[in-house]
C-alpha cells in the first residue's frame, strides 16, 4: 500500500512548500520561486527583536560557542532572522556574552551560570531584546552584523 504524498504549507519564506513522500523519505521541493541570492541586508538600524534560538556548539576553529538565532520584529522585514556567535575561549568575547546576558536576562544569576541549561531550557526563547545592526563583507557580499544586543525598548515584553 503507498502512502499519499502530503504536501506541508508554512509561512516562513526559510520554508516554501515542500512535498513529502513518507514511505520512501523523499524529498521534493519546487525551487521556482527560490533566489539563489538570498536577502539583501537590513537597513543599519536598531531594531527589535525576540530570541529564536539559542544553542551550544563549536566554532570552524573548534572552540566552544554559543549561537543565538533573533526574529526581527519590525513591519517591513518580517521573517527576517538575524545571527550573533559569541566563541567562549576568550576574556573579549566573555564579556560581550555577559552584557548580552545583563541586557537580556537581568533576572538571571550569572555566578556559576549553566549554559546548557540556558539554551536547552528554552528559558530565553521569545525573550525580547534590541539590536544594534550593521553591515560587513562576508564571503564575497554585504551581510548584517549584530554589534550589540540591548535590552528591549518596551520593558512590557520581557
Amino acid at each position: 500500500m503507498t502512502k499519499q504524498t502530503k504536501a506541508v504549507q508554512s509561512d516562513d519564506v526559510f520554508f516554501p512548500t515542500i512535498d513529502t513522500n513518507v514511505e520512501n523519505s523523499q524529498l521534493i521541493i519546487n525551487f521556482d520561486d527560490v533566489s539563489e541570492d538570498g536577502f539583501e541586508p537590513l537597513p543599519v538600524g536598531t531594531y527589535d527583536a525576540t530570541i529564536g534560538g539559542m544553542e551550544l556548539k563549536k566554532s570552524k576553529a573548534g572552540n566552544p560557542m554559543m549561537s543565538i538565532t533573533f526574529n526581527v520584529q519590525h513591519e517591513d522585514y518580517k521573517n527576517r532572522k538575524l545571527f550573533t556567535h559569541f566563541v567562549l575561549n576568550n576574556d573579549i568575547a566573555l564579556g560581550r556574552l555577559k552584557r548580552f546576558l545583563l541586557n537580556v536576562f537581568p533576572d538571571a544569576e550569572l555566578s556559576n551560570l549553566d549554559l546548557n541549561e540556558l539554551c536547552a531550557g528554552g528559558t530565553g526563547l521569545g525573550r525580547a531584546c534590541t539590536l544594534k545592526v550593521t553591515q560587513r563583507p562576508y564571503d564575497g557580499r554585504m551581510s548584517n552584523d549584530v554589534k550589540e544586543v540591548l535590552p528591549p525598548q518596551d520593558l512590557g515584553i520581557l
